[in-house]
């Protein structure tokens, strides 16, 4: 194994459920309709996620079905207001409820895969970005990709369910990104 290999950082991801009507849309808003505009020169395609742990060092065997997510409550996604950073991968996003339920499967899951690094709730922020870039989060961009996501999504208030995703998130081009291994809940 290369020194690479090991070196490898991976992600764990919660996404849409196949049966979620706006998933779609959220879809191609981050990977298509953001990415185009001139308003995020050089912003990267990328799935709408929400992170549920990084830093994962990569594992010799298949990792999900050791986590043994079928134990678990079905998590329950709830949308709470779009806000704004100056993080890169922390721009523009749609900020996600802590409901019991998907904090419930983050510590869990971060309990299991890094078990020297205690979760601290308070510490986690649950979010769905919707562009990546280092340009100003000027008020018309913020007003642009609210009303493209409350397009997108319509009165959904969320998800049920989802997919877990084990993504290789080692480069820092989104595009180079690659998911490893999923496991859908039941629906």
């Amino acid at each position: 194994m290369s020194s690479h290999q090991q070196d490898l950082k991976l992600s764990i991801w919660l996404t849409p459920p196949e049966s979620y009507n706006p998933g779609a849309a959220l879809s191609r808003l981050t990977s298509t309709s953001f990415p185009a505009s001139a308003n995020f020169p050089g912003s990267p395609g990328f799935q709408p996620h929400i992170t549920l742990t990084s830093r994962i060092p990569k594992p010799k065997e298949p990792l999900l079905p050791q986590l043994n997510l079928n134990t678990l409550e079905v998590p329950e996604v709830e949308y709470a207001e779009l806000a704004h950073g100056d993080q890169y991968f922390k721009f523009i996003f749609l900020r996600i409820k802590k409901t019991s339920s998907l904090v419930q499967l983050v510590k869990h899951i971060r309990d299991t895969v890094l078990p020297n690094s205690p979760f601290d709730e308070s510490q986690y922020d649950p979010h769905i970005s919707l562009v990546y870039s280092n340009e100003p989060a000027t008020e018309k961009r913020v007003e642009f990709v609210a009303w493209k996501t409350s397009m997108a999504i319509g009165n959904s208030h969320g998800w049920k369910g989802g997919k877990v995703l084990l993504v290789d998130t080692s480069s820092q081009n989104a595009s180079e990104w690659k998911v490893l291994e999923e496991y859908s809940f039941p629906e």
